[in-house]
């Protein structure tokens, strides 16, 4: 007698990006992922390989298509012009089919993904934040681009730092920015924003900040906008809409939040990378056009760059470890939020979403595992890490 054909007409796929397996071995086995045992226990839990070279976008881009990184062509973050021998990101470029009109996003990606399969079939898929998505190409169903989406600047992440000191000079990927006056304690400078297409030089955004006599808030205001901010020292700011005017006509729209790290003796104050804004982006991030706008209508705002976490600023030394881990949990936050809306209406074909969060966190705090790992320095991990 033949057994029962089961029929699956859906697949759920959580990404968990740098999650080493002998770390959830350890952990299995200690009791401490009762989760992911129960699913092992109702299912399978084994080991696959990885791709060569190991990177996020290569190992993801052979989920999606099947073949190796010979095959899609995603090898690293970034690539060699072979008629300059320059470095250029590898995810994606932009192109311009004709001088007076805008350039256009295209994603450098090759193979066929599963999710364009199953649309050629009449399956549609929800993929959320997939590496190598940008720009977003889905003909049924919908997709939130992930790592590779830039931020406004054009950039990875691309930070901002304010500071009364006048000799301090930028580090990686980071500009700096003298605050001078502030005699009536209120300080009036600029965010730096894209490229004006027109004279290559960067559109800027003023902005206002005033500090509290007491020594421990400071208020941020941008032109052009009614909204303000209260931020206290140590603390996160919310997410502050800002505008470019790259013209008359033309105008920018992006999302910074701020981390004020002191007012003395010394202010300091640390911008995050600027985010396209998920209601009008300045290119497209999702598929359709308007999923992005749809979920920051129901979450909240969120941060659309591919590299969410501010590693640029914990590497520069800007920020502490616990600022840095404070911003990861804000984005584990805003993911599951995303995944838990889009699974209540999931009903059939492939789901995707990923936490980019662990491969951050072992980025940022594997030395700890190492003591004579050479960005150890002896330096302890901060309360915040240890858990």
């Amino acid at each position: 007698m033949k057994a029962k054909r089961t029929e699956i007409n859906k697949v759920v796929v959580v990404g968990l990006d740098g999650l080493e397996p002998k770390i959830v071995a350890a952990l299995l086995a200690a009791g401490e992922l009762p989760n992911l045992a129960k699913l092992a226990g109702q299912g399978g839990l084994t080991t696959v390989a990885t791709t060569s070279p190991a990177q996020t976008p290569a190992a993801w881009s052979t989920f999606a298509t099947g073949v190796n990184p010979g095959g899609h062509g995603i090898f690293d973050f970034i690539r060699r012009d072979p008629q300059t021998y320059r470095p250029d990101l590898a995810l994606n470029r932009y192109e311009a089919s004709r001088p007076w009109l805008p350039p256009k996003a295209v994603n450098l990606r090759r193979g066929v993904a599963v999710w364009d399969r199953l649309s050629d079939s009449g399956i549609g898929s929800t993929i959320v934040r997939c590496p190598c998505t940008y720009p977003p190409s889905l003909g049924r169903g919908r997709m939130l681009s992930g790592m590779g989406v830039p931020d406004l600047r054009g950039g990875l992440g691309t930070p901002t730092f304010y500071t009364t000191s006048d000799d301090l000079a930028p580090r990686e990927s980071e500009s700096v920015v003298p605050l001078s006056g502030g005699s009536d304690r209120r300080f009036v400078t600029h965010l730096i924003g894209p490229r004006n297409p027109k004279d290559g030089l960067p559109l800027g955004c003023e902005l206002t900040i005033e500090t509290d006599p007491g020594g421990d808030l400071v208020v941020i205001r941008a032109a052009g906008s009614a909204v303000s901010l209260t931020l206290r020292r140590g603390y996160w700011s919310d997410w502050l809409r800002v505008k470019f005017k790259a013209g008359a006509l033309q105008s920018v729209r992006g999302l910074v939040r701020f981390y004020l790290i002191g007012l003395e003796p010394r202010l300091e104050l640390y911008a995050s990378p600027i985010n396209f804004d998920p209601e009008q982006p300045l290119f497209p991030i999702s598929s359709p056009s308007g999923f992005a706008r749809e979920l920051a209508d129901e979450i909240g705002l969120f941060h659309t760059t591919g590299m969410v976490e501010d590693h640029t600023g914990l590497n520069n030394e800007r920020i502490d470890e616990s600022a840095f881990l404070s911003q990861c949990d804000d984005a584990w936050q805003e993911r599951e939020a995303m995944m838990l809306l889009e699974l209540d209406r999931f009903d059939q074909g492939l789901f995707y979403c990923l936490f980019d969060t662990p491969d951050r966190v072992q980025h940022m705090f594997w030395r700890y595992r190492e003591p004579d790992h050479p960005a150890h320095r002896g330096r302890p991990p901060s309360d915040e890490f240890l858990g």
